[in-house]
Formats: structure tokens, sequence, C-alpha cells
């Protein structure tokens, strides 16, 4: 487990990482010197400096200061940075004029294999085919790579040479006209969140007649991105209304958007103003469907839902049934069941919850008792397994675990062993792993432990030792490696995964914040084990931070200073991302009382979504209600949440009937 320390100083690197990414280098610089002042993790700063005097053009600076580094105890993944810098300064200084061009493809080979270099190999590339003059080339893997890798300092270094290269080089007029690349810049400065230059990029190529937005469907979808991005919404609304009312080809499509534009700015008029327009089409009327079950005429909506899943053939049965299904099940329809046989069949299989679901609710709606061979009852992690044992979503804590549910996870047939494994530099490791880094914490780790093996022993041992040095995610991911061992190790071995896949680090801060909040320890485990699965320097692609995965302006709500004071990375602290994150939850406690399935929603999609399915479904039943949220993220997001949480408690019952026989872990 990293201590507070190491994790502030592991903070402060990603957060000045962020920052040079944005260009805010003495916010960025500052943050380095915090870095470059820890005596074991000076040279991760030093890499740092080293790519804010790169952005900043400083390549005298850079030299004296990349030799200055003293190799001689460098881990295989630092010699790999040290060399990442070297060619990225060499190829980028103007004044190396006589380089060895054909010497470079061996040198950026050569370090192509750490996945923590993967987006600054892809620009060093590109800077090969610059220094080469092939600057078509170039360009075209400068936009890539933006698309690919945005909101990072290689993306930014991307977008500053791809400026400098069309300044410098009329012969690429040709070049930046073609449909293709305009369509890939929008593209890039849209990755970027740069919605209103790529908006302007975009209108720009329409007016030059390069782009067609009224007959092309790609050009189409992607003005109306960029609209989005821009924040242009009525403009959107307008294009929208002008197309639909137009000869153009796009016509009908342009309707259909209008009408799914409508519905997520609950514009009702407008809305069904367009479904009129629209007619008789099977999308017409399952959003008409949808419209009437938002009004709350659940009655008059199952008729709509049941007409459309009658007539079939179209994109939309699968997500009818699934709307029908439920609605009748909430309002207590003998035709429930015949719907769930019909899902059955056309399920597409590409949500486990959906799967599951269906076989769990057609067995409640029939009366029947699930079979041995049923899947949701075989394995006591899951949502439905516990659903089925009639524990509530509304109060899970109120659950009475039983001997049948820990003879489930404990098979008397697991004869794995644990063996230690030979590990290279084992003290660099230990200490590496302080700082919460996972990137670094994986290269590293590649480097140090013995090559891979897909046996139970080798794969459950390697999985062992990587959690007790908390290496957490790294863990996960190694007992997941070969499915057909992770399935044997399930079906023989499943308490001793356990610990693996459900750990348990920051255990004094749980209960600290747990005693303070009373918001329950193991919901807060498992919201974590959700959100971020332990990683404390975790930042989701909409700005979510830390391990319980909090947005700046909630952590704002909750009482951080950090950002005010200076010390943004502090976010990523385990006690006060911790902290905030129990706040929040009992905010959400506050609104919802003990009705842990709304409070859960509400951590992921906001109490005003929430707020809305609650008004909708006044009397429907918890774990219905479940069933019946609109987001298909949210409504997975509180079973996957509920089933971390009885895993905890399960496992925490399980080392206390160990304790009761002096078996207990030591």
């Amino acid at each position: 487990m990293a201590d507070s320390a190491n994790v502030a100083i592991g903070a402060a690197y990603r957060q000045a990482e962020i920052l040079l990414a944005k260009n805010n280098l003495p916010l960025a610089d500052a943050l380095i010197s915090k870095v470059k002042k820890d005596p074991f993790f000076n040279t991760w700063g030093v890499f740092l400096e080293l790519e804010s005097l790169l952005i900043k053009r400083q390549f005298e600076s850079a030299e004296k200061v990349l030799g200055s580094l003293d190799t001689k105890n460098f881990s295989n993944l630092q010699r790999g940075f040290k060399e990442k810098l070297e060619i990225e300064l060499q190829l980028m200084n103007p004044n190396n004029k006589k380089l060895n061009l054909s010497s470079y493809d061996s040198r950026i080979k050569k370090i192509s294999g750490f996945r923590t270099l993967r987006d600054e190999i892809s620009f060093l590339w590109a800077l090969l085919e610059y220094r080469k003059g092939k600057y078509s080339e170039c360009l075209v893997k400068l936009q890539r790579l933006r698309i690919r890798h945005p909101g990072t300092a290689v993306a930014r270094k991307a977008s500053v040479l791809s400026k400098d290269i069309r300044a410098k080089n009329a012969s690429l007029n040709k070049l930046v006209k073609t449909k293709e690349y305009i369509m890939r810049e929008v593209e890039a400065l849209l990755a970027a969140g740069q919605g209103k230059l790529a908006y302007a990029t975009l209108d720009a190529g329409i007016k030059r007649k390069l782009l067609n937005d009224r007959a092309d469907k790609q050009v189409f979808n992607l003005k109306l991105k960029a609209l989005k991005s821009a924040g242009l919404g009525d403009f959107a609304q307008s294009y929208l209304e002008d197309l639909s009312k137009s000869t153009a080809p796009l016509r009908y499509t342009a309707l259909s958007e209008l009408a799914l534009y409508s519905w997520n700015k609950n514009d009702t008029e407008t809305l069904e103003r367009t479904l009129k327009r629209l007619g008789n089409s099977p999308y017409a009327k399952y959003l008409d469907a949808r419209v009437t079950e938002e009004r709350g005429d659940l009655e008059e909506a199952i008729e709509k839902f049941t007409w459309l899943y009658k007539v079939g053939g179209h994109n939309f049965i699968f997500a009818t049934g699934l709307r029908l299904a439920w609605l009748e099940i909430n309002q207590k329809s003998k035709n429930a069941a015949q719907t769930l046989r019909r899902l059955q069949k056309i399920n597409p299989g590409s949500n486990y919850y959906d799967t599951e679901g269906i076989k769990y609710w057609l067995d409640k709606t029939e009366g029947k008792k699930a079979s041995s061979s049923t899947s949701y009852i075989k394995d006591p992690r899951l949502y439905y397994y516990w659903l089925n044992r009639e524990v509530s979503v509304e109060a899970p804590n109120k659950i009475n675990i039983s001997t049948e549910d820990l003879l489930k996870i404990s098979p008397n047939n697991c004869k794995v062993q644990y063996t230690v494994p030979v590990v290279k530099n084992e003290e660099y490791i230990l200490k590496i792993v302080q700082f919460g880094l996972q990137d670094i914490i994986e290269d590293e780790l590649e480097s140090a432990l013995p090559p891979r093996q897909s046996d139970m022993n080798s794969v459950y041992s390697r999985a062992v030792y990587l959690n007790k040095i908390g290496a957490t995610i790294s863990a996960i991911k190694e007992i997941r490696a070969f499915p057909k061992t992770y399935s044997q190790l399930e079906q023989s071995c499943l308490s001793a995964l356990f610990p693996i896949l459900f750990p348990t680090p920051h255990q004094e801060i749980y209960k600290r914040e747990s005693a303070r909040t009373g918001v329950d320890k193991y919901l807060l485990m498992a919201i974590t084990r959700t959100e971020s699965t332990f990683d404390p320097m975790a930042v989701s692609p909409v700005g979510a931070q830390g391990l319980m995965q909090l947005m700046p302006k909630t952590a704002l709500l909750e009482g951080f200073t950090g950002a005010d004071s200076g010390d943004p990375e502090l976010v990523f602290s385990a006690h006060e991302n911790i902290k905030l994150g129990a706040n929040h939850l009992k905010r959400l406690f506050d609104d919802y009382g003990e009705k842990w399935h709304m409070v859960i929603a509400g951590y992921n999609a906001g109490p005003q979504a929430v707020d809305r399915w609650r008004k909708r479904y006044p009397n429907a039943e918890p774990e219905v209600w479940v069933e019946m949220i609109n987001y298909k993220e949210t409504r997975n997001y509180v079973k996957k949440v509920l089933g971390a949480y009885w895993s905890y408690r399960l496992a925490a019952e399980q080392i206390n009937q160990l304790a009761k026989t002096d078996q207990a872990p030591q």
C-alpha cells in the first residue's frame, strides 16, 4: 500500500503531466520542482523537467540536463525514457543539421516495447518523417496521434509541430484541402476539446465546397458533433430543421436526429411535431413510446411498446422488448413472461447484465425456482445471485450470509500453491509501487518479474505477489491474463482469488470516514473498486479524478480546497479523495434516505437524473426500479457496485468464520 507522502509525490507527477498537456507551464514547473526534491523519485522529476524544456524549445538547457543524468542505477524503463528524450531533442533541435537519420529507426524500435512510452513513440516516428522532409506523411501521423491520445503532452507537441509544418511549407496546400485531411483535423480538434475551432474548420471546408453536409453522412455526423462540442445547440437544431425540410439526400436522417435532439433536450413540443413528420417508422414509434413513458403514462406506453414489439423486423426490437418487459413487471402484467421468453431468443448477448436479468426475471415471473445449472445462482460475486437470495437493493446491508454462501467461494478441490516469484531489483520495485503511478509500475514489473506462464500456480503466484506489494490493479490484470486459467481458478479456488479481485487497501481511512459520515465502509470500498480499481491516479476521459473518481465540481462541493491553495494534486491523496467521496455519499443518503439503489445511481448519474426516475416510477419495487434506469451505464453501475459490496461483506464473513477456528490468514 502506498503511503501518503509517496502518493503526494506521485500525484504531483501526474498533475504536472496534465498541466504540461494544457500548456500551463508555470504551475507544471512548480509541481516538477516538488517531484525533483524527492530523493528516490528525483529522476522521474528530471524527465518531466526535460519534457517542459522541450515544449518551451529550450534545447541548450535540455542538453545540459540530459548530460547531467547519472544512468548507473537506472532501471530499463528509465533508460528507455532517457533514450526517448535524447532522440526527441536531437530530432527537434533545428541546429542539428547533420544527423544520421538512418540510425534512428533502430533506436526508436529498441524502446517501442514500453507501454508507458507508446504515445511518445508515435510522436518520434512522425518527428523522424519531418526530419526526412516527408511532410505529408508526417502531418497525417500527427493528426492520428492527436485523435488517439487527446489531452496529453504528446498531443500538444503534435499540434505545435503540425502548425509549424503547415506555416513553412506552401507545397502542402493541396493536402490540407482534401476531404480526408479536413475530416481528420476536425476529429483531432474535437478530441482536444476545441469544439469551436473544430466547427470553424469544418464550416470552412463546407463553404469552399470541399465537404458536403447535405449529402455526405460522415460530414453530417461530424458537423453535429462539432456543434455540440462548441456549445452551439440552437444552431444544431436550426441546421437539422432546415435540412429536414429540404429535398437533400439526408433529409430523413436529419429528421431522425432532430427527434433525438429534441428528446435529449426534453423539448416535447418539437419532438411530437417531428415524430408526426417521421410517420410510422419504427424509430418514430419507439421514440413515441419512450415519450409516453417519460410522461408517466405507463399503461399507454405498454400498449405502444407491445405494438412495436409484435411488428418486429427493425433495429429497435431488443430495446423495445427490454422496456416492455420492465414496464410489464412493474405493472404486474401477466404478459411479462411471454415478453421475456421472446427476449431470450433475440438477445444479442452484448450486455452480461441484460442476459442474466432476463433469466432471473423470467424465473421470477413464472414462479420457478432457479435450477442448479442456472448461471446466476453459482457465483456469489454477482448481483443476481443476491437478488435470488431475496436481499433488497434498497437496504443491501441487511444481509444474512449463510454457510451455503460461504461454501460457494470455498470449494474443497483447490490445490493451487503460492510460490514467491524471483524478482529483479526488488527493493526498487517495492519502492516504485508506493508512488501509485500505474503506467510506470506495469512497465517496471514487466522487466522485474519472470516471463509469464499460463499454469494455475504461476498465474496465482504472480497475482498474489503483486497484491501483497500493493500493485492491486496489476494483480487483477495478472489473474485474468489467461482466460482459460482464470476460469479454472474461479471454479476450484474462488476463495483464494477474493483478496486479489476485491483488495482492501486504505482500511484505516475507510474505517475513519465510515465512522465520521455513517456511510458503510464496504460501500465506500465497493464504489472505489468499481470506479478506479484502487488506482489513486486514475483520471477518466471526462475528468473524474482519484480513487473515488470525483469530478472537480463535486470535489469543490464536498470541501476540496487544494485547487485554491495551489495544491491541486492533493485530490489524488487517498485521505482526501475518500473523505470527499464519503461526503458526497452522505449528501446523497441525506437526499434519498436509506434507499441505497438511488444513492448509488446518484453517485454515477447525478441527483437530477435520479429525481426524474423517482418521479416517473413512484411505485416501482426497488429491484424493478434499477432495471428501469434509462442510462445503460448507470443501470450496470448500480449492479456492479452492489455485486462488489456483497462480495466484500462475504469476504469479511469468511475471515470472521476462519478466525473462530484459528484459520484466519496472517
